[in-house]
């Protein structure tokens, strides 16, 4: 038997430029259940308010830099909230303290899946 190769149907957003192709055809409307990858798609959303995604996208890679691949054992406990924010993210402080909390207020890390899956 032979496989035929299977036509992606994409939105016509998605079609002008390599990173919303890949976007598209490999996250976009794909359930996730990983704790870290719907981490990372909260803040990426939270960032983006305002802005393109494709500006989003191309930031990504300075993104998992700054939040130290979203691992939030690392940012909000090792780092209190004072990360990198360096080449390529926004240096302003109000925005940085939103996306970490308050540094003086303890934080537990808790499972992300748990949390935003506990309704699907």
């Amino acid at each position: 038997m032979t496989k035929r190769a299977t036509a992606i149907h994409r939105c016509s957003w998605a079609d002008n430029d390599p990173l919303m192709r890949a976007y598209h055809d490999e996250e976009w409307g794909v359930p996730e259940r990983d704790s870290r990858a719907l981490w990372e798609s909260l803040m990426l959303d939270g960032f983006q308010a305002g802005l393109s995604w494709l500006t989003i996208l191309r930031k990504r890679e300075a993104f998992r830099k700054a939040f130290r691949n979203f691992d939030p054992k690392k940012v909000f406990l090792s780092h209190r909230g004072s990360l990198p924010f360096g080449d390529g993210i926004w240096k302003r402080k109000r925005v940085r303290r939103k996306a970490v909390g308050d540094p003086s207020t303890p934080r537990t890390p808790f499972g992300m899946t748990a949390f935003l899956g506990a309704g699907a």
